[in-house]
Order: C-alpha cells, then structure tokens, then sequence
C-alpha cells in the first residue's frame, strides 16, 4: 500500500483527479437541479467523454514540443503563431484567476462559517478569503511534489468524508425530487459541466513529473478523469434528495445568493437539523476546493514561469506566487457574488483554450508541420473538426444564455 501512495503515476492520477473536483463540482447541483437528475447525469457522461478527448489532443499537441515544461504559449506559438500566443495569454489568465477567485470565493465563505460557529460572532467574509488564499498559495510556493502529497491527504480526506456522506445522508434523501426539472434548463449549465471536467492546466506539470511516458500520462488522464465523474454522479443524487427545488430552502433560490455553498451547509444546520451531514459536507467541499486550489495555482504559477521566463528559485517563485494569488483575490473581495458567474464564463474560456485551440494546434503539427508525437490521437481529421464544431457551440450557448 504505501508503494503504491509513493507511486509517481498513482500520485499524478489523484493530481488530475484533484484538480477536476472542486469549486465546478460543487457548483453543478445548484446548476442543473432545474434539470433533473437523469438529464443531468446524460449531460455529465458526454462532457466527460468530450474533455477526456480534448485532454488527449492537447497531450499529443504538448509531446510534438522538445520541452516537458511547455505550456500552452510556447505551444500555440511554436504551431499556430504569435496571434495564436496572444489568444492563449489572454484566455489562460482569464481562465484560471477567474477559476482561482471562484475557489478563493466559496473556500474562503466556509472558513469563515467555521470561525463564526467557534466563537459565535458575525464577521464579513472577507477574513476567510485572505486566509484560504494565503495559506494554500504557500503550500504551492514549495512546489509540484509538496502540492501532491498535500492533494493526496485532501483527497483521501474528501473520500472518507463522501463515505460517510453516503451512509449518513441515506434515511434523508428524498427520490420524489429527482423527477423535477425540465431538460431544456440545463442548456446554461453547459459551460459549468464543461470546467468541471478540465483537468487540462496541469498536463505540463505532469508531463515534467512523468518524465514524458505518454503511457503513463495517458492512464493519468483517464483514471483522474474517470473519478470525478463518479464523484459528480453522486455528489448529484446526494444534494438533490437533499434539498428541495423550488421555494426559499430550494436549489433553485440557493444558487441565487453569494455564497451558495456555505448557504446549503447552513440550511442543512439549522433549518433540516442534520447538523452531522451538514459537517460532512461542508468538510468535503472544503477538501475539494482546497484540492482543485493548488492545482490551479501550480498551474498559474507554472505558466507565468514559462510565459515571463522567470526562473522557479526561491526568489522566482515568490514573484510568481504573489502574480498567481493577488489579481483573483482582488476579483473575490470586490465581487463577492461572482462565483457563479466566474465558473460560467470560465466554461467559455475553456472552449477557447483547451478545446479549439489544441484541435488547431494538433491539426497544423500533423498535417502542415508533419510533426509526429509518439502517440496519434484516434479521430483522423473528422475529430479535430467536430471538437471545433462543438466549441464554438459551447461558446455560442454561453452568448445566447447568459
């Protein structure tokens, strides 16, 4: 057992896994309740089949690149040109502060829920925030192999606790509710869904940790990815036997306020009594935000060191560090209802980056460049034009139902 927790592929497996749960999965109920539960589940098991594709593309596009480091800019750049490079800059800040404020958003609320149970007082929010942002981005200064082993202990605490979850939360769940919603209400969550199965920002991470066995990398992929979509099924069939749809303790007026995961844990508390569940749950979407947290921030600080060509030394990395944690901290103070709308236009900005963008880059390596990866994503052409096709989908149905 325990060579099997030092083991380097066991460990990237759980990183993918790590970084996928978090601030989307505990967004997806509050999304797609109005949905029903078996749509939601369908949409669930195409968006994972779509961004495990999607995570296979961009590795085939990263191992055409000489250097296991490279990140996105070096890509599009090295494939698609300086236009391309700039696209990728943007959309990448864009995706991860954005991403980075929502988590610092919601962990941040739950801290501060804990500190007013403690002591019994009401204080604003904005102390949770500085703490969870402050006190995880240092775990991310020390870098990849310290993150891992602090996401490997979450991790296993996020599974004990969706243990007991299970066994607690049976004699309260109520079936009648998974029969509510409409299927063409789930058309908004569409981006949400998208975000919570993109564990794309650390394939460079890995690639380096890995040392460039597309074997090993490829199995990464699949089992971190497989996880949360149990992790997702489940979580779904936990909140909504739990909560109602419709009126003022219902699913749908919760995602309507700013902090909505500390308010489910809340109503939990003091309005059902099942205070023993509402601490589990508020454990596990602790774990689970803190994981994805310092994938995230590893993988921001990461990609400023490659973009700015900053050296990872104790110097270097406390400049990247304060450039990963400052900008989405200052998001989450002066947006404090931001978290939803942060996750949803983090959905849009991943068709962006990690859906058109390694289709083009994959298609230019192949058949321009004829540049050969040590693996070829299976599809041909027809797949790299229908992950096109699809994006720019995604995108249009974030336009039209925002």
């Amino acid at each position: 057992m325990w060579h099997l927790y030092k083991n380097r592929t066991f460990g990237s497996i759980l990183m993918v896994a790590g970084t996928t749960i978090g601030a989307g999965m505990l967004a997806l109920p509050l999304k797609t309740a109005a949905g029903g539960l078996i749509p939601s589940i369908i949409l669930f098991i195409l968006c994972f089949a779509f961004m495990l594709y999607t995570v296979v593309l961009l590795l085939e596009a990263n191992l055409m690149m000489p250097s296991p480091s490279s990140n996105i800019i070096s890509m599009a750049g090295e494939r698609l040109g300086r236009g391309a490079q700039a696209i990728a800059w943007v959309f990448f800040l864009l995706l991860l502060y954005s991403v980075a404020a929502a988590y610092m958003s919601a962990g941040g609320s739950l801290i501060t829920v804990v500190i007013q149970d403690i002591f019994n007082v009401d204080i604003p929010q904005y102390p949770g925030m500085f703490l969870f942002a402050i006190i995880f981005g240092v775990v991310v200064f020390f870098g990849t192999s310290v993150t891992e082993h602090i996401n490997r202990i979450l991790l296993i605490g996020m599974i004990i606790c969706f243990i007991a979850l299970i066994y607690d939360m049976v004699p309260h769940l109520d079936t009648s509710t998974y029969h509510e919603g409409d299927p063409i209400l789930l058309l908004p969550a569409i981006t949400v869904i998208i975000l919570s199965f993109t564990s794309h920002v650390m394939l460079p991470s890995i690639r380096e940790y890995l040392g460039s066995n597309h074997k090993k990398i490829i199995l990464a992929l699949l089992l971190g990815s497989a996880i949360p979509l149990f992790f997702y099924i489940a979580w779904e069939v936990i909140i909504l036997g739990l909560f109602p749809l419709y009126g003022d303790l219902g699913m749908i007026n919760i995602a309507k306020g700013a902090h909505p995961v500390a308010s489910m844990v809340n109503i939990l508390q003091d309005n059902f009594g099942l205070l023993l569940i509402a601490t589990i749950i508020g454990a596990f979407s602790f774990c689970a935000l803190v994981t994805s947290f310092l994938a995230v921030n590893l993988s921001l600080r990461d990609f400023l060191a490659d973009g700015l060509k900053v050296e990872k030394s104790p110097l270097g990395r406390l400049y990247l560090s304060v450039f990963a944690i400052i900008p989405p901290l200052i998001y989450a103070l002066l947006f404090p209802k931001g978290y939803i709308v942060a996750l949803e236009f983090a959905g849009a900005f991943v068709a962006v980056l990690y859906c058109l963008l390694p289709a083009a880059m994959v298609y230019q390596g192949r058949y321009i460049a004829q540049v050969h990866a040590p693996f070829i994503t299976p599809g041909g052409k027809i797949g790299l034009w229908l992950v096109g096709l699809v994006a720019i989908g995604i995108i249009i149905t974030e336009i039209v139902t925002y």
